[in-house]
């Protein structure tokens, strides 16, 4: 099975393939908050409360300390002006699958803000990891 999503959908991708991998084979993360630290107090901190008061909250919702538990096939994708969810959390992530010593794919949308990889990028992603051959439509 696999998953995309962008923002909180792209978070979800990468933390159900990180821990889940008897579920899911393959994740497209979007932008993803990969550490609560790094996103917005202001709604980080309604459901997380302050750092002070749920560091233990905090640590296990960090995606990096599932990084070494990666088996599937990950993409990574972030826009380098991305003012929502800052392009920190998405190199974080990249930095501890580089130390687990684990492969994934990167991409990165060059003065692309919080938004998503193209539709037709992401399912060709998603068919090399499933060795599917995608269909393709004949034009006369």
């Amino acid at each position: 099975m696999g998953v995309y999503g962008t923002s909180y959908g792209g978070t979800t991708a990468a933390t159900s393939l990180l821990r889940h991998p008897d579920v899911y084979h393959v994740a497209v993360a979007n932008s993803a908050v990969t550490d609560w630290r790094n996103y917005d107090n202001v709604y980080t901190e309604r459901y997380m409360n302050l750092i002070t008061n749920n560091k233990k909250g905090y640590d296990a919702s960090s995606i990096m300390n599932y990084a070494k538990d990666l088996k599937g096939e990950l993409m990574i994708y972030f826009g380098t002006s991305d003012n929502n969810v800052h392009p920190s959390n998405s190199l974080q992530l990249i930095q501890a699958l580089q130390k687990a010593g684990k492969s994934f794919e990167v991409q990165v949308g060059p003065d692309r803000g919080h938004t998503a990889l193209g539709r037709d990028r992401m399912m060709e992603f998603f068919y090399s990891a499933f060795s599917i051959e995608p269909k393709r439509t004949h034009q006369s």
